[in-house]
């Protein structure tokens, strides 16, 4: 079996070296994966045997845990051996290996974060030589055949790959804002700064909540939006996808989209106001 690196990260790599003006052209060789990086089984470690401490212990999953010692110099990569097999993760500092995990022993000179980014580009899976718990055997994906770029086209690939999760960590990191502020608008507007006109209400009060259909109509081209669970999210409801069904009245449905519509009004001119309040700030 023979691995390669994406195409589309190779063509947006050459794509941002062009609008610098920067053409190269260099020779893949085509190595084993352990010319590349070498693996070892990670090492013993029970959660009673863990001491407090700043060192991550890097098991099948991820962190599972905090050692007083490291048994890995960062930066690092291991993959999960046993249980979840495969799954890459990256270490920037130092590092305990978990039995569960196999790690980088030697990267051989070659750029660290390529590495991990390569190894995150195919399904270790498939060599599962486990029964009842799933188990890699670092010599089965050893002798796997891929190709190496040299080491300054492996920085320029791991260079691209990095911005792009730098942006996507920081998106995240802005959903988490913009949902805290959310929370704390909604608790002034809705709990703090309530009218004395407002009445407390069951949410029965609003509507009325039936047990929806147990069938499957056929999508019609016109009629009511069937609404699925795979349409609900949390605070909202997905019409745009739904399908229309024939009338309501045939199947015994419960129609409430208009009363959910009028709600839905509501909760936009708060989502505005919210929006308005949050780009003053910036």
């Amino acid at each position: 079996m023979k691995i390669e690196f994406p195409r589309r990260v190779l063509a947006e790599t050459q794509r941002r070296r062009e609008r610098r003006g920067v053409v190269v052209v260099s020779e893949w060789k085509e190595c084993k994966l352990q010319e590349l990086a070498l693996f070892q089984r990670g090492h013993d470690l029970s959660k009673a045997e863990m001491k407090d401490g700043a060192f991550p212990v890097a098991g099948s999953n991820g962190v599972i845990g905090y050692h007083n010692i490291a048994s890995t110099k960062g930066p690092g990569i291991t993959i999960g051996r046993s249980g979840n097999i495969g799954t890459p993760h990256f270490y920037k500092t130092d590092f305990w290996a978990h039995n569960t995990v196999l790690y980088v022993k030697d990267f051989y000179s070659n750029d660290e974060k390529y590495v991990y980014y390569f190894l995150t580009s195919f399904d270790f899976k498939s060599f599962n030589a486990g029964s009842a718990v799933p188990t890699l055997n670092r010599n089965h994906i050893h002798e796997l055949l891929i190709k190496v770029p040299p080491l300054h086209e492996q920085k320029a690939i791991a260079g691209v790959l990095s911005s792009l999760d730098d942006k996507i960590d920081l998106l995240h990191r802005q959903n988490k804002t913009l949902d805290a502020m959310a929370k704390t608008l909604f608790r002034q507007w809705f709990v703090e700064e309530a009218s004395e006109d407002w009445e407390e209400v069951v949410i029965t009060d609003l509507f009325e909540i039936k047990d929806g259909t147990h069938d499957s109509p056929k999508p019609k081209e016109y009629g009511k939006k069937l609404i699925t669970s795979k349409y609900l999210s949390e605070n909202k409801i997905d019409f745009n996808n739904a399908y229309y069904i024939s009338e309501v009245e045939e199947h015994g449905y419960v129609y409430f989209a208009t009363e959910l519509r009028e709600v839905s009004a509501s909760y936009d001119y708060y989502a505005e106001r919210f929006i308005d309040e949050y780009n003053e700030l910036q």
